[in-house]
């Protein structure tokens, strides 16, 4: 039964055939056509791996192994205060320009100032007694000269005058007081004597009580006399010690006044203002940085050669530097200095800044001076 039913088919198609008549081949795609469809099925992996294996031929390449980048060199100085304190002072904005030796700012100087006063002080006290025993020099010596001084007296100024100042002014206030007490004795003795003496003259007292009196003033002139002698020595030993003492507190004038210069922040340099981290009012710990400074060195130029440049670059050999990205003024120089060792390159120095990359610096030096831009990228190629 099936087999009568495959007949069947067989001859319908077969006469279906007949009736349209001989089979015809269809025409054959046009290569451009068929490339185009490939192209449209396949484009996105082929750009994939043409995009690869464009980076890894730029990454490999020897033109890039062979090319170094600089920069303009600059110096950064970090100004920072000696002592703690708050800072009072700040003379500083971002880009300003200041000068080597400039105050750019000041701590509170208020506990230094406190210790410089007294000694101010005391230097104005002691060069009032200098001047005023130089005066006194200048007298005596018009005076005739009297009494000269016994080796016993020699000797005992000599030993009064080795005590310390502060001896010298407590034994000049015991002795100035008891001089003062007995001034005051004599005076009145003397008021005594004479109420006494009219008295004595019309016999209404008797000689003892008058002679009395006037023996008691003599003991008192001989005591009143002998206090003075001392009180002109240690006077005198206060003013050779004046001098002295003079000395040594201009000595500790000079040493605060240094002291009181470490409360002035300067520049170290001239350059420019490029960071500011602490503003007026702020309480500082010595060493923080207050403020950033950046010092352009225009004549030299900074890069970094790579492992098959070491051997073929050296000091004193010719470089060409051309401006990166933009046109510029070519720059030319000679190698004036090679770094110690292989090191990391600066992340602008990196050709692709995501891989690390390591060389050599190379210090160039240009000519004239002040045609680089501070910071801007250079191509450098070197020659012999």
């Amino acid at each position: 039964m099936s087999g009568e039913l495959e007949g069947d088919a067989a001859g319908l198609s077969t006469a279906s055939a007949s009736a349209r008549g001989p089979l015809v081949a269809p025409p054959p795609v046009p290569l451009r056509r068929r490339v185009r469809r490939a192209a449209a099925r396949f484009w996105p992996g082929f750009v994939w791996a043409l995009a690869a294996a464009a980076s890894a031929a730029l990454y490999r390449t020897e033109g890039v192994k062979s090319q170094s980048l600089a920069y303009s060199e600059m110096v950064h100085h970090d100004l920072m205060p000696e002592v703690d304190g708050t800072l009072v002072e700040l003379r500083l904005e971002l880009g300003q320009t200041v000068r080597q030796g400039e105050v750019i700012a000041r701590m509170d100087p208020e506990e230094i100032e406190g210790r410089i006063a007294p000694v101010r002080s005391a230097i104005a006290r002691l060069e009032a007694r200098v001047a005023a025993r130089n005066k006194r020099s200048g007298q005596a010596k018009g005076q005739a000269k009297g009494e000269a001084k016994g080796a016993d007296d020699n000797a005992v100024q000599a030993a009064l005058c080795g005590s310390s100042p502060d001896r010298l002014l407590l034994l000049t206030d015991t002795l100035t007081t008891s001089q003062a007490s007995d001034l005051g004795e004599r005076e009145t003795l003397a008021e005594q004597l004479a109420r006494l003496k009219p008295l004595l003259e019309q016999r209404l007292v008797t000689g003892e009580r008058v002679d009395e009196l006037r023996l008691r003033q003599s003991v008192l002139d001989r005591r009143i006399a002998g206090r003075a002698r001392e009180l002109r020595r240690l006077d005198d030993c206060l003013d050779i010690n004046a001098g002295i003492e003079l000395e040594v507190q201009r000595m500790a004038l000079t040493r605060l006044e240094r002291e009181r210069r470490r409360y002035d922040v300067v520049a170290p340099a001239s350059g420019t203002v490029e960071s500011i981290t602490h503003r007026t009012g702020e309480w500082i710990r010595a060493g923080s940085v207050v403020a950033e400074i950046v010092v352009p060195r225009p004549t030299r130029l900074i890069a970094y050669i790579t492992d098959r440049q070491v051997p073929t670059v050296g000091i004193g050999m010719a470089a060409t530097l051309a401006t990166r990205g933009h046109e510029g003024p070519t720059l030319h120089g000679r190698v004036v200095a090679l770094g110690a060792r292989i090191e990391q390159v600066p992340l602008r120095l990196r050709f692709l800044p995501t891989i690390e990359q390591w060389g050599r610096l190379v210090t160039v030096e240009v000519e004239p001076p002040g045609a680089s831009v501070p910071g801007e990228i250079y191509n450098v190629s070197f020659a012999p």
